[in-house]
């Protein structure tokens, strides 16, 4: 159960963190582009709200390992296969 709370808290305030400090890097994380066909904000808006959310996980699977040893491991490696997709998407 603490895992999860400290994944809840911590992609919370990262989460709040990226939308507080959209000003310091909206210069590269916005989504400034307006002609697309799915594009139906008024304003840009930032992209990498899943950074804190993937943080947030990795920070709560390395406290599960110190825990729980297998079931840290079988979910550090559950979030390592996930990289992958994680990382295509925020290129």
């Amino acid at each position: 159960m603490s895992a999860l709370l400290i994944a809840f808290i911590l992609s919370l305030v990262g989460t709040l963190a990226v939308i507080r400090y959209q000003n310091l890097h909206g210069w590269f994380s916005a989504d400034i582009d307006f002609s697309g066909v799915q594009k139906f904000h008024d304003r840009p808006v930032p992209r990498i709200g899943g950074l804190p959310v993937v943080l947030a996980v990795l920070v709560a699977m390395i406290c599960r390992l110190f825990e729980n040893m297998p079931v840290g491991g079988f979910g550090f490696m559950l979030l390592v296969t996930t990289l992958p997709a994680f990382g295509s998407g925020f290129v």
